[in-house]
């Protein structure tokens, strides 16, 4: 085991700011809860994933500990010096406006009661919230209102209290706001969900109460049904729009069965302008075998293609593979459509494998 000491300078003006950190946070109810929660995006998972890395200062990491595991191979052993911080970077930024809540595992280690803030920049060198932290060992936060000595324990932080604004956020960063040296603690299974987790915690101060998240603006193509004109134009495939087996969102679901190269296809006899729309959203199910691979095309209103995508990719799905038996969310920036701004007559999602595919689609839209 080796333990990677990290000495790089923080966020430009991060010192100054951070003496009188104060904000709240809101956790998870209850012991259950966490098995439910789908990860969206995830940051660390038996290693740092995705775009990420360790952009940590004065800071003592081990992203392959063993000895204190809550889930899979290993976990996050960090030990914050004074003005220290474990430190997830991105230089060309994430957007974080999709998901509900940061979420993960914290283990206290042998001594617990660590007083951790939880602080974004963004790429304009923002520090968020402005001149605050979020402050994570409340009752709001965890269950019993601190970080407890040899045991794990979940928490979820809303991103609405995190404050991340229009910009992409470019470090996620746990810190330590003492002067002295925090006792080592633990992290697992750390990343976002897009879902409404419950929150913990009664009797929370004015400032402890969590900031309402206004509700994002979405062209529907399917839920529950088929929305606002658009039909099923699918080829080489067979579709069940109402399947009610299983559901990420309401009561039934798109059963989908494809041959290779088969395509669910979305489509319209007048085009939508994606002007003003982010992304194309969905949720997948893989089904009892998982492991499907498939790409996502959009089509003008002459039927030609715009642009395609591989669905199998770690910024568009957690862990880059579409998993047996759960629904995970597809996040896809029309900018990696080519449709920032056009008119858009069909959208495909189409089987890229050389077998059959079996899978569940959820909650199709465009949204902002």
């Amino acid at each position: 085991m080796t333990i990677r000491p990290c000495h790089r300078r923080g966020p430009r003006g991060f010192f100054g700011l951070y003496a009188p950190l104060a904000c709240a946070v809101v956790c998870l109810v209850s012991v259950a809860a966490p098995a439910a929660v789908t990860y969206a995006h995830r940051l660390y998972g038996d290693k740092i994933e995705s775009v990420w890395k360790d952009g940590s200062w004065r800071a003592e990491v081990d992203v392959d500990h063993s000895k204190r595991v809550y889930n899979g191979a290993s976990s996050m052993e960090v030990t914050l010096k004074g003005k220290g911080a474990l430190c997830f970077s991105y230089e060309k930024g994430w957007s974080l406006r999709r998901y509900y809540a940061l979420v993960g595992w914290i283990h206290g280690g042998s001594e617990g009661a660590q007083n951790v803030r939880i602080v974004l920049t963004d790429t304009e060198g923002n520090i968020l919230p402005a001149k605050q932290g979020v402050r994570f060992a409340t009752g709001a936060h965890v269950e019993g209102g601190q970080i407890n000595a040899q045991r794990w324990q979940f928490f979820v932080i809303p991103v609405g209290e995190l404050k991340p604004g229009y910009k992409d956020t470019t470090r996620i960063i746990f810190y330590n706001p003492s002067e002295e040296t925090m006792p080592t603690f633990y992290l697992d299974d750390v990343g976002f969900t897009a879902q409404r987790v419950p929150l913990f915690g009664e009797g929370k101060t004015e400032d402890e109460k969590p900031v309402e998240r206004p509700r994002r603006t979405t062209h529907a193509i399917y839920t529950d049904g088929l929305k606002n004109g658009w039909e099923n134009w699918s080829w080489n495939t067979s579709v069940e729009l109402d399947n009610q087996d299983v559901a990420a969102q309401g009561k039934q679901a798109i059963l989908v069965e494809q041959k290779p190269g088969g395509g669910l296809g979305f489509g319209r006899h007048g085009a939508v302008s994606t002007g003003g729309y982010r992304a194309l959203e969905f949720y997948v199910n893989g089904g009892k075998t998982g492991g499907q691979t498939l790409n996502v095309s959009l089509f003008d209103e002459k039927d030609q293609i715009i642009a395609t995508v591989k669905v199998n990719n770690t910024a568009y799905i957690d862990r880059g593979t579409i998993s047996p038996g759960r629904w995970q969310q597809v996040y896809i920036p029309l900018r990696d459509l080519r449709a920032t701004s056009i008119d858009v007559r069909k959208i495909g999602i189409v089987n890229a494998g050389t077998s059959d595919a079996l899978y569940y689609i959820d909650a199709v839209s465009l949204v902002k």
